[in-house]
C-alpha cells in the first residue's frame, strides 16, 4: 500500500523503532537469568517502544486520512459466493470475513495466506450486509480535518476542550431552566446534555437518511442548540421574565471541577498511553476499530469493521458521542480515543457532586462553599476513586512491599468466575468501553430524576394539571437521557427505565395520590420516548440476550465482603450513628431485639426444616455468619429508625424482606447480607418519604444493595450463557 508523501516522516519513525524494539529484544533474550535489575529496564525500554510505535501508528492512519491515502481495496466483492469461513488446525484465525469469503491465516505456516471457502456458512445475526460492496460506501475523515491539531497534541488538547466548552454553554440556559433547584443551577450537567443533543441530532439525521453524519453537520447542530437557547433566554428577559442562569462565578467555580478531574486522568493516559496492555490485553483494539469506523460512517448502522460488507451490530452510541466531539474539535480519531476516557470521567465527577450538593442542600440553590466542597469531595470520592478491599489486603499481605508484588487487575477479578470492575479501575485501564462511556449519562439520569422529585410541586394551591405541565420538561429531559443510556450501554436499560417509572410516580405522590397515578404514565411515557427516539437502532439490533437464570451458587462470602464491604461499612457507620443519637436522646430500642430476633428465627427454622426433609447437609459456618451478619443490619437499622410506628403498607413489605433475608442465609448467604442492608437503607427511607432530599440517599442506597442481592440468585443469559 503506497503512502503519501506528507506521511513518509511517520514511516520512517515506525522503521526507526522497529529496528530499536529488535535490538532490545535480542539484548533481552541473551541477558544471564540473575540479571533481574537489567531485565526489568529492558522490558521497560520495550514497552515505552510499543508505546511510540502504537502513537505513530495512529499518526500514519490520521495522515493517510487526512492527504487522501488510498484505502486497501477489499476482495469481498471480486469473489462472489456465500458467507464463508475456513478453519485450520494448529492455532489458525480468520483475519478477514465478509458475506463473500474470508481470509484466514494458517498458524501452522507463518509464510502463507490462504485465502478458501469453507464447508460451512459465516452467519452474524443482525449484521445486515450492505446493498453494495463495501469499498463503494460514502466515509469520511474529517474528524480529522483539523492537520495541524492532529500533529501537535497540546493544541489538540485546547480544541478539544474548547469544542467541550462550546456545547456546554450552547446548552446552559436549557439546563439551567430544567434543572433549576440544583446548587449549580445546570452548569455542572450543560456539558453532557448538550452533547446528548448534539449527538443524537447528528444521529437520527444520519439513521434516517436525512443529512449524514459530518464535521459540518456536528457544527450545525451544536450552532442551532445554542441560537435555539440563547434566543429564548434573551426573548425571556425582554418580556420581564429572566431565566435563571448560572452566575459566571458558578460556571468558573464549576468549570475547575471538571477540568480537574479531566487533568487527572489525562496525566494518567499520558503516563501510559499503551493500546494495549503488555500482559492482559484489554478491549482497547475493538474499540478503537469500532470507534474509527462510526466516525468514518456518514450513514447509521456504521459498517462493521470486523465483518466487511455488513453493519455493527452492538451498541455503538457512545463512539459516536466520542466521534461528536472528534469531528467537532477536528483532533483525529487516535487522539479522540486518547481523550475520551479523562472527558468522560471528569463528566462522571460533575454529576455526583452535582447530585451531592443538590441532596445537601435540600433544593436550596445556595449553599456555603464549605458545604459544597464537602459534600462534592466526599461523593467523588465514595463514587469514583474507592474500590474495594483487595488493594489493602494486599498490602497486609505483601507486609507494605507492595512495589514489587501488588496486582491491580486482581482486584477487579476478587469474586470467583465474576468481573468486580469499579470506576478508579475503568479509567485507569481506560478502555473505552460502552459501559466506561454510560458513567456520567446514568449520573445525569440520577440527577434528573433526584431533582423531579426534589423540585416537584405540592399542596392544594398547585393543581393536577398545574403539576402535569410541570413536569413534561422532566418527562423530556429523561426520555432523552434514558434513551441514550439504553443506546450506549443496553445493560443498563432495564434499572434505568424502572428508575423512570418509580420516580415519576413518587414525585406525583409527593402532591397527591392521583398526580401518583399520572406521574407513573409519565414515567412510563419517558421510557416509551427514550426507546422511540432511538428506533431506527432497536429495529435493526439482534439481542443475544436469552431471559434470566438462575445462579447455580453464590458468592463466597469473604470474596463478596471484600467487594462490596466499603460500600455496606459506610451505610452501617450511618445507621449506627442514628442510632447513636437515639439512644442519648433515651429512645425506644425494642423495634431492634424485634426485628433481628425475626430475623434470627425465620433462619433457624427454615434450616431445622431442610435438616429434616434432607435438603441440605447443614449449615455451614458461612451461613451462620451471614444469619448473624443479616440480623445485626436489620436490628441496628429497626432500632434506630422504628418501623413498628409505621403504616401498614409500609410495615409490611419489610416485615417481607426480614422474613426472607433470614430464609435464604442458609441457600445464599452473600444474598441475605446485602438484602439485609437494603430492608435496613428501606426503613430509613420509609420513615422520610416526604421529605425527598433526606429519603433518596437512602433509597438509592437500597436499590443498589437489593440489585447487588438479586445478583446473587438471578444472572442474565445470552448466547454465551
Amino acid at each position: 500500500m503506497s503512502v503519501p508523501t506528507e506521511c513518509l516522516s511517520y514511516v520512517g519513525e515506525i522503521d526507526e523503532l522497529e529496528v530499536e524494539k529488535a535490538q532490545l529484544q535480542a539484548e533481552l533474550k541473551g541477558l544471564p537469568k540473575w540479571e533481574l535489575g537489567q531485565k526489568v529496564f529492558l522490558v521497560q525500554q520495550i514497552k515505552r517502544i510499543n508505546a511510540q510505535l502504537a502513537q505513530k501508528q495512529s499518526q500514519l492512519d490520521d495522515c493517510r486520512e487526512q492527504f487522501g491515502g488510498p484505502t486497501p481495496q477489499p476482495v469481498s466483492c471480486s469473489i462472489p459466493g456465500t458467507a464463508t469461513m475456513t478453519v485450520f488446525a494448529g492455532g489458525s484465525f480468520v483475519l478477514f470475513a465478509s458475506p463473500r469469503l474470508s481470509l484466514v491465516f494458517d498458524g501452522q505456516n507463518n509464510s502463507r495466506v490462504d485465502l478458501s471457502i469453507a464447508s460451512f456458512p459465516l452467519t452474524l445475526p443482525g449484521s445486515a450486509p450492505f446493498d453494495k460492496c463495501v469499498d463503494t460506501i460514502t466515509v469520511t475523515t474529517d474528524a480529522s480535518w483539523n492537520s495541524l491539531a492532529v500533529d501537535n497534541t497540546v493544541l489538540a488538547i485546547v480544541l478539544w476542550l474548547v469544542a467541550v466548552e462550546a456545547i456546554g454553554l450552547a446548552a446552559l440556559p436549557l439546563a439551567a431552566v430544567l434543572l433549576p433547584r440544583t446548587p449549580d443551577r445546570g452548569a455542572a450537567s450543560a456539558r453532557l446534555l448538550g452533547l446528548l443533543i448534539v449527538g443524537w441530532t447528528v444521529w437520527i439525521g444520519a439513521s434516517l437518511r436525512f443529512w449524514e453524519a459530518r464535521a459540518t453537520t456536528v457544527v450545525i447542530a451544536t450552532g442551532l442548540l445554542a441560537f435555539v437557547c440563547w434566543a429564548v433566554a434573551d426573548s425571556r428577559s425582554r418580556s420581564g421574565r429572566p431565566l435563571r442562569l448560572p452566575t459566571w462565578k458558578t460556571w468558573l467555580n464549576w468549570s475547575a471541577i471538571w477540568l480537574g478531574g479531566f487533568a487527572t486522568f489525562l496525566l494518567l493516559r499520558a503516563v501510559y498511553p499503551d493500546f494495549w496492555q503488555t500482559w492482559f490485553g484489554g478491549e482497547k483494539p475493538f474499540e478503537l476499530a469500532y470507534l474509527r469506523a462510526v466516525a468514518r460512517s456518514v450513514e447509521f448502522p456504521p459498517y462493521d469493521p470486523w465483518y466487511s460488507d455488513g453493519t455493527i451490530n452492538y451498541y455503538y452510541y457512545g463512539w459516536h458521542l466520542v466521534s461528536t466531539l472528534a469531528k467537532l474539535s477536528g483532533v483525529g480519531i487516535s487522539l479522540a480515543f486518547q481523550f475520551a476516557i479523562p472527558t468522560f470521567a471528569g463528566m462522571l465527577i460533575l454529576q455526583v457532586a452535582s447530585i451531592a450538593t443538590l441532596l445537601i442542600g435540600k433544593g436550596r440553590s445556595r449553599l456555603t462553599r464549605l458545604q459544597l466542597l464537602t459534600g462534592g469531595t466526599l461523593a467523588v470520592l465514595a463514587v469514583v476513586v474507592i474500590g474495594n478491599l483487595d488493594a489493602l489486603r494486599q498490602v497486609w499481605e505483601l507486609r507494605g512491599n507492595v512495589r514489587d508484588g501488588f496486582d491491580f487487575w486482581r482486584s477487579t477479578r476478587v469474586i470467583a468466575y465474576t468481573i468486580n470492575e469499579f470506576p478508579w479501575f475503568s479509567q485507569i485501564w481506560a478502555d473505552v468501553h460502552p459501559h466506561v462511556i454510560n458513567f456520567p449519562i446514568f449520573a445525569l439520569l440520577l440527577t434528573v430524576l433526584a431533582h423531579l422529585s426534589i423540585a416537584s410541586p405540592r399542596g392544594i394551591l398547585v393543581s393536577l394539571r398545574a403539576w402535569l405541565f410541570w413536569a413534561l420538561p422532566s418527562v423530556g429531559m429523561a426520555g432523552l437521557v434514558f434513551g441514550s443510556v439504553a443506546m450506549t450501554n443496553s445493560w443498563d436499560a432495564p434499572l434505568g427505565a424502572g428508575m423512570c417509572v418509580v420516580a415519576f410516580t413518587y414525585a406525583g405522590w409527593l402532591h397527591s395520590g392521583r398526580a401518583a397515578l399520572v406521574g407513573t404514565l409519565a414515567g412510563g411515557g419517558a421510557v416509551v420516548l427514550g426507546l422511540i427516539l432511538f428506533w431506527p437502532f432497536y429495529a435493526g439490533f439482534y439481542s443475544v440476550v436469552q431471559g434470566l437464570n438462575v445462579a447455580d451458587t453464590g458468592s463466597n462470602l469473604v470474596e463478596f465482603l471484600t467487594v462490596w464491604g466499603i460500600g455496606f461499612g459506610i451505610i452501617m457507620l450511618a445507621m449506627l450513628a442514628r442510632l447513636a443519637q437515639r439512644l442519648r436522646a433515651g429512645g425506644d430500642v425494642r423495634d431492634g431485639w424485634l426485628f433481628a430476633a425475626l430475623t434470627l428465627i425465620v433462619g433457624g427454622l427454615l434450616t431445622g426444616v431442610g435438616l429434616f426433609i434432607d435438603a441440605w447437609d447443614g449449615p455451614s459456618f458461612t451461613s451462620v455468619v451471614a444469619l448473624f451478619l443479616a440480623a445485626g443490619a436489620i436490628g441496628v437499622a429497626a432500632a434506630a429508625s422504628q418501623p413498628t410506628s409505621l403504616r401498614p403498607f409500609l410495615l409490611e413489605p419489610i416485615v417481607l424482606g426480614v422474613v426472607i433475608a433470614g430464609g435464604i442465609s442458609v441457600w445464599r448467604p452473600a444474598a441475605a447480607v446485602a438484602l439485609a442492608i437494603s430492608i435496613g437503607c428501606g426503613m430509613f427511607a420509609a420513615r422520610r418519604l416526604r421529605q425527598p432530599s433526606a429519603m433518596l440517599p437512602w433509597a438509592l442506597c437500597a436499590l443498589g444493595a437489593v440489585v447487588i442481592a438479586a445478583t446473587e440468585v438471578v444472572y442474565v443469559a445470552d448466547d454465551l450463557q
